[in-house]
């Protein structure tokens, strides 16, 4: 969704499926009222700008991998 929708008083935002974004919502509280004043939505790619690599990360998960057959 580019835009968040409201059903019912309730927010409704969908950053798709898969893993090419990821939504990020920013909520400003009222502790004294208990309610949210503002309210952002957007979607963020996910790409090398926004994630970039991990080398540990990265080391870890081919640890998972298939074995590597002895040489």
């Amino acid at each position: 969704m580019e835009k968040s929708d409201t059903v019912n008083g309730i927010r409704i935002v969908q950053a798709g499926h898969g893993t090419s974004q990821i939504g990020r919502i920013d909520l400003e509280y009222d502790t004294e009222e208990r309610s949210i004043k503002a309210f952002k939505w957007k979607c963020v790619p996910i790409d090398e700008n926004t994630a970039p690599a991990d080398p540990v990360m990265a080391e870890l998960i081919d640890s998972y991998r298939f074995p590597k057959l002895c040489a």
